[in-house]
């Protein structure tokens, strides 16, 4: 492993899914990748890995619990949540570990995603949020990067806490977190993240694949993290008042002396109508018909009738992807492809 990566921790939170995280620590264990595990289980992992590099703690307690576990033991200059079924590739980790020391005034780098799924028996890609292509926000005035990051009409909310963060930051972002606990949604915080992260700091995103994201596996869906539950669900009901005020207290409290109480609320007043619109269409789009065809079946058909309504093959998106000047290592892809499908 190249001295850099030294200076990273990956930490992962975990609630069950013991098979799913055993996979992501092998992983996490054969490229000697600093790990930092806050697990919520009654059925811990035995460990064998080298205590020194993976570190494996069990919080039977909600996210934001665990995320103030987490801040208190990263040890490292520079740290990265990712998801117990989701990899990162360690090539474009060190690319972006080089972009902190080109730009000492970088508090975040992240890079470009590409999602693995799976209909019928084809295992495809697909390059995701393509709006982060080039993404640069280096102001030094905390309320131009929000009127760069959310007031751009191109510009979708996605991935902010799953970038590099200096872990002086980090521990700010998951102090923040804590205070979610009394949250109803689940996406608070993807939220929280996206407004924190901008406002702590100058960001960039680098034209490498780093990020492979897995939508074969279902999201955890739990009655204290129901996700049907929307975050403009959320806002407009009169049941969870006391939760938005206290959340947006917080948030004052975090951008105390960074901008203005009149620039927070227009900022969630525009996050609020984004979300609203882009989970509305989630939701419609998930809708169950009442005809029930099985998926290999659905495959062969559009297969035969309408070919080039498939999925792209692997193969398809990597030339894709490639013609997008979008560098990835191959050989780490499909690596980590293995842990996902298998």
């Amino acid at each position: 492993m190249s001295e850099l990566l030294e200076e990273l921790t990956v930490i992962i939170f975990s609630r069950g899914r013991e098979k799913q995280l055993e996979k992501s620590i092998g992983y996490w264990a054969t490229l000697d990748i600093r790990l930092l595990v806050v697990h919520n289980t009654d059925k811990p992992i035995e460990m064998s890995y080298e205590k020194q590099k993976v570190e494996y703690v069990v919080v039977e307690d909600s996210y934001a619990v665990r995320c103030k576990i987490a801040s208190e033991n990263i040890q490292t200059p520079f740290s990265i949540i990712c998801s117990d079924d989701e990899f990162f590739l360690p090539s474009s980790l060190e690319s972006m570990l080089k972009e902190f020391q080109k730009d000492k005034s970088l508090v975040s780098v992240g890079a470009q995603s590409m999602a693995i799924s799976k209909y019928g028996p084809r295992i495809s890609a697909k390059f995701i949020y393509r709006n982060l292509l080039d993404y640069r926000n280096l102001s030094s005035l905390p309320s131009s990067r929000i009127q760069k990051h959310f007031y751009q009409d191109n510009m979708s909310f996605n991935g902010a806490m799953y970038r590099v963060l200096r872990t002086e930051s980090m521990i700010q972002l998951l102090s923040l977190f804590y205070r979610c606990q009394s949250i109803s949604t689940p996406y608070i915080f993807e939220v929280t993240g996206e407004i924190a992260v901008t406002l702590l700091g100058p960001s960039k995103y680098i034209n490498e694949i780093f990020w492979l994201r897995n939508w074969i596996e279902p999201p955890i869906n739990k009655k204290n993290w129901n996700r049907r539950i929307y975050f403009h669900n959320w806002w407009e009901e009169e049941i969870y008042k006391v939760e938005r005020e206290n959340w947006v207290k917080n948030l004052g409290n975090f951008s105390l002396n960074l901008i203005t109480t009149n620039e927070i609320d227009n900022l969630l007043g525009k996050i609020y109508l984004k979300r609203k619109n882009s989970e509305l269409h989630e939701f419609n789009s998930t809708k169950k018909t009442n005809v029930h065809i099985p998926i290999a079946v659905k495959f062969f058909l559009r297969k035969i009738l309408l070919p080039k309504s498939l999925p792209n093959s692997l193969e398809q998106e990597f030339l894709l992807i490639k013609a997008s000047d979008v560098k990835f290592d191959k050989q780490e892809v499909m690596n980590a492809i293995r842990y996902i499908i298998n």
